[in-house]
């Protein structure tokens, strides 16, 4: 019984942590399920006796070491993370908005507002990643 509310007790403070800072809440979660599935995966390689292909083995190890490292730099660079997702995401969504204009464009057999819509999420998905891409951390207001 003492651990169930020793348990309780820290989901609240982690709950509340969550709620003060999300930002990095988010970060620690990735940085432990990629360390979680790392563990995992070479765990597989150590204990599976079903994996007798070579090839089967080195990708496990390989990927849970890989998935461990990138946790690791998840956590020792929170910030650079934080920085690279915004720009990964900056990046999709123009490749996104540049493949919208194209289909709005070249489209064949789609009705003149499905182009004009199209094109529009497209120039609007280009411009949001623009302003993603240029100003990662946000713009500042001085009120």
């Amino acid at each position: 019984m003492d651990k169930l509310i020793s348990i309780g007790v820290i989901s609240i403070i982690l709950s509340g942590y969550v709620l003060l800072y999300p930002g990095i809440a988010v970060l620690a979660e990735i940085s432990i399920v990629l360390l979680i599935v790392g563990i995992e995966r070479i765990a597989i390689w150590i204990f599976s006796p079903y994996h007798t292909k070579l090839s089967s083995r080195f990708s496990n190890i390989g990927l849970g070491a890989l998935a461990i490292a990138f946790s690791i730099l998840i956590m020792a660079f929170s910030i650079f993370s934080t920085l690279f997702l915004i720009f990964l995401g900056g990046f999709a969504l123009l490749f996104n908005g540049i493949a919208r204009i194209i289909h709005g464009v070249g489209g064949q057999g789609i009705t003149r507002w499905s182009r004009v819509f199209l094109i529009g999420v497209g120039i609007l998905s280009i411009v949001i990643s623009g302003l993603a891409i240029a100003h990662p951390t946000g713009f500042e207001c001085d009120y």
